[in-house]
């Protein structure tokens, strides 16, 4: 299997597992602490609450992905990305943003991709936007909303499209993504319905200062 076609296919697992949560894979998963938190290690202290983490993802790379790729966890700041010997073998994911980064995390993660790393990273509040604006993408930071939902309007279905595949994506109170237009290298993944918006102004109505129809929800830059 070529490094295109395992990354995609990573990606797609990467994706499907986020409905259930998650942080960091080679050379990381980040851990945290506080109530909500995003990490690799089941919640002994409220199992319930474990499809909001990504115990289940981080098992089965460490059982089932040992012949392919070795899988960390990192807690701390991005910029050990710089000691990175092999970037373009390494695919460092970021699930659950709790802080902005900050100007050295930015570069560091600037020159990692810089450097053939691959990343991918999935954010709801908008913490993110210090270093995706780099690349013209911007999360909304607001609830997105859409008219396919499983159960309840909190659980929207998307479809997404990786390497001439279809996955449907059940996300739990997502934002939205935006980026100016004709800005080059940037592909949408997944976007929802014409009925989708995003509600930016919070007041739980849809209105004219809400972003509205086929608001993406992955988008992929390559330079």
């Amino acid at each position: 299997m070529n490094w295109i076609t395992f990354t995609k296919r990573l990606i797609a697992i990467v994706l499907l597992i986020f409905i259930l949560g998650a942080y960091f894979l080679a050379p990381a998963f980040q851990t945290s602490t506080g109530d909500g938190s995003i990490t690799p290690f089941k919640d002994s202290a409220t199992p319930s609450k474990d499809w909001k983490k990504c115990s289940t993802f981080w098992n089965m790379m460490q059982k089932e992905g040992q012949a392919d790729y070795k899988t960390y966890t990192m807690v701390g700041s991005p910029t050990v990305l710089r000691n990175i010997d092999q970037p373009e073998k390494t695919l460092y994911i970021a699930l659950g943003i709790e802080k902005e980064y900050n100007a050295a995390e930015i570069e560091s993660l600037k020159d990692f991709y810089n450097r053939g790393g691959k990343i991918i990273i999935a954010d709801d509040h908008a913490q993110a936007n210090s270093f995706s604006q780099e690349y013209e993408v911007n999360y909304y930071g607001q609830t997105f909303w859409d008219s396919t939902f499983d159960h309840n309007y909190s659980f929207p279905i998307v479809h997404a499209f990786l390497d001439f595949e279809e996955y449907v994506l059940v996300l739990d109170k997502p934002t939205g993504l935006w980026t100016r237009p004709n800005i080059t290298g940037i592909s949408i993944i997944a976007n929802g319905s014409k009925d989708s918006f995003v509600d930016v102004n919070d007041n739980d109505y849809i209105d004219l200062r809400d972003a509205q129809g086929w608001i993406p929800v992955i988008e992929q830059y390559k330079k």
